[in-house]
């Protein structure tokens, strides 16, 4: 008598990452065989700027298409949302990193700092080992970008665990499963 045996399946969250051109999508799932791709796509975008409808229209198209478990997504949001700039930073005495990046971007985002999000990456050190100068990627959208960017999503039926700046997010998704 042969017997059938359940094998488990896990998911990860799908990764999605836009892009200027194109809508990328990937899911990975583990189970005793090892990870593999559970489902994938592309779709590319109109030359012209698309509208927050027809994102919604593309996206709900992708999901509808494939197989994808679950509803978390870890995004990325469209490069032409997203402003990143090298810059160099120096903390003052008993002023902390965070303190420091906030005090400079002042003079580099176009808009009042209250209505950005703001990141960073280092990317390396200036001058001599003791001083505090630091070069980092400056990176900021506006909060009500960040804020329409969710509820494109939440239109779609998905569920938002994570945002990424840059073509991160599929990255990021798969880090996350591990």
């Amino acid at each position: 008598m042969l017997t059938k045996s359940r094998q488990r399946v896990r998911y990860s969250p799908i990764g999605l990452d836009i892009g200027t051109r194109s809508i990328n999508v990937i899911q990975l799932a583990v189970s005793s065989k090892g990870i593999y791709v559970h489902e994938d796509d592309i779709m590319m975008l109109p030359e012209e700027k698309s509208q927050d409808a027809d994102m919604v229209n593309a996206l709900s198209a992708i999901m509808k298409r494939n197989n994808f478990k679950g509803k978390e997504v870890v995004s990325r949001m469209s490069p032409s949302l997203v402003t990143i700039i090298p810059i160099k930073i120096s903390q003052r005495e008993n002023e902390t990193e965070e303190g420091a990046i906030l005090r400079e971007s002042k003079e580099y985002i176009p808009y009042p700092v209250d209505e950005a999000v703001i990141d960073f990456l280092p990317i390396g050190t200036v001058g001599e080992e003791g001083d505090k100068a630091r070069k980092i990627l400056l990176i900021f959208t506006k909060r009500s970008d960040v804020i329409n960017h969710l509820e494109m999503l939440k239109k779609v039926g998905l569920k938002v665990t994570a945002v990424d700046i840059g073509p991160n997010a599929i990255h990021r998704a798969i880090k996350r499963f591990k």
